[in-house]
């Protein structure tokens, strides 16, 4: 959030497996954020947020979509077998074929 602020970027990508998919991390720790108070963390970036979903956002991806939904009025733009351009860079977006949507 910081290096965010300082930096202002053309925009961030987070490439998938930026949750983790049971919410308990090794050796029993817990994650620091949930997928809701990660939601209102990202909310606070002035940037575009581009997300990939990987295999460790599984059930809990939604629970981020829907906090984000809630902070703000358009939903995450996420890459999901789709493409976008950054400024002259491409970024792609493999599908992840899990949870109930089409990849």
């Amino acid at each position: 959030m910081k290096l965010a602020a300082e930096v202002k970027p053309d925009a961030i990508i987070l490439g998938g497996d930026f949750l983790h998919g049971t919410c308990l991390l090794p050796y029993g720790r817990t994650p620091q954020l949930t997928p809701t108070l990660c939601a209102v963390e990202l909310h606070a970036i002035e940037a575009p947020l581009l997300f990939v979903r990987g295999n460790h956002e599984d059930e809990n991806w939604f629970e981020l979509r829907d906090a984000w939904k809630s902070l703000r009025t358009f939903a995450p733009v996420r890459l999901n077998g789709s493409f976008a351009m950054i400024g002259d860079i491409g970024v792609v977006g493999f599908p992840c074929a899990m949870g109930y949507e089409a990849a």
